[in-house]
């Protein structure tokens, strides 16, 4: 077993990368639906303007991959606050 040391920093990492990820599905979610929708909030470049379908498919591409990244640090988040349990307050008995 690793010491809590490890643990934690581990509980650290993955709480951050959760937190990214969620942050990245929204933004992404919210380009994909201005892209979708062809909004004039979001200029895109005059050569790309008649792709716009296919820099909707690599957006979803990309919300795809942040979900997969939040999926498995939501586990690693659930999975590793239960395998460390409860630290007990030292006991000093005189």
């Amino acid at each position: 077993m690793c010491s809590p040391l490890i643990y934690f920093l581990l509980l650290i990492g993955a709480s951050c990368c959760f937190v990214f990820s969620t942050f990245a599905v929204i933004f992404l979610s919210i380009i994909a639906l201005l892209l979708r929708n062809n909004s004039i909030y979001l200029k895109v470049s005059p050569e790309l303007a008649d792709k716009k379908q296919e820099l909707v498919k690599g957006v979803f591409g990309a919300i795809v991959m942040y979900s997969i990244c939040l999926g498995i640090s939501g586990y690693f988040i659930v999975s590793g606050t239960r395998s460390v349990g409860v630290i007990e307050s030292p006991r000093f008995d005189d």
